[in-house]
């Protein structure tokens, strides 16, 4: 079973957002797919528009965006936003394994976070799990 995983602040949702999603679920075909609002991402200022806005608006660009065949496999999950305070790539990956325990995970992230990989916490890790 393959998980996707796509973190991210969405602040706000964009189609080049919609553009990574539908091409890794094309790629990928993941049984499923979660999208994952970050409560405040950690390495950008903490966002000005409220997390329950940011959800609401990741829903409508989903619902909009998403053919009805890719929307089967896609869920927006407020894991980050419940938790309330900065949650790291490892933290995220960590709690959908336990989820899933027999699935591959795909992290899947913009090029503006990749760009900061070599200053996440516990890049290694995530590295050695070929998440990134």
């Amino acid at each position: 079973m393959d998980i996707l995983l796509f973190g991210g602040s969405f602040d706000p949702p964009h189609r080049g957002h919609l553009a990574l999603l539908k091409g890794a679920l094309k790629h990928l075909q993941p049984e499923r797919a979660y999208v994952v609002p970050a409560f405040h991402s950690p390495l950008k200022p903490l966002s000005s528009t409220p997390g329950k806005e940011r959800l609401a608006l990741v829903k409508a660009a989903l619902r909009e965006g998403l053919s009805a065949k890719e929307s089967r496999a896609v869920r927006v999950d407020p894991f980050e936003l419940k938790r309330g305070r900065k949650t790291y790539a490892f933290e995220l990956v960590r709690f959908f394994q336990k989820l899933h325990h027999v699935a591959r995970m795909h992290f899947l992230v913009g090029s503006d976070k990749l760009e900061t990989f070599p200053r996440w916490k516990r890049a290694a890790e995530l590295r050695r799990k070929n998440f990134i």
